[in-house]
């Protein structure tokens, strides 16, 4: 009997692996599908402006290892291939926003878990810095207090008191 339950848990455990590594299909934001589908992010070889957009704002925040030079560089070689929204984003008060909802999905552990300390406190500092004016919920001082709250929560010394 005990022989019995253990072949029909183990069966159970190889479904779930196959299917979570090989079957389940992935969401539009996976990392590793706008990295494939933007290529060498040559437009006019068929690359995916939209995944190739999503694969810079990946770089620059939403997953755990940044590399912001290379975010922006992907930014602006769309730019320079008439991608207008690549273009915008590259705008420096558009894209202080955009960072500071990538922080805040960063903190909020939006992107990935466990949840980044630092990033709680770079959203406070930016509402506190006017960093992004154009967006009403980053243009109010008390949300900042709740941010350096969460950053205090998560481990951020520096943000604990203020």
């Amino acid at each position: 009997m005990k022989l019995k339950l253990a072949a029909i848990a183990l069966a159970l455990v190889a479904v779930a692996v196959v299917y979570l590594f090989f079957i389940r299909d992935k969401k539009p934001g996976d990392h590793d599908q706008n990295t494939d589908a933007c290529g060498t992010a040559d437009l006019g070889k068929g690359a995916d402006a939209v995944a190739c957009r999503a694969h810079a704002w990946d770089l620059i925040g939403r997953r755990p290892q940044r590399d912001l030079d290379a975010g922006r560089a992907l930014l602006a070689k769309l730019c320079q291939q008439a991608y207008q929204q690549a273009c915008a984003d590259l705008e420096k008060e558009q894209f202080a926003c955009a960072s500071l909802e990538i922080e805040e999905g960063r903190c909020n552990g939006d992107w990935f878990k466990p949840a980044d300390a630092s990033a709680c406190v770079a959203v406070a500092e930016g509402i506190t810095g006017e960093a992004c004016t154009k967006w009403p919920k980053f243009r109010n001082p008390s949300y900042a207090k709740e941010w350096y709250a969460k950053g205090c929560s998560l481990g951020a010394s520096a943000a604990c008191g203020k």
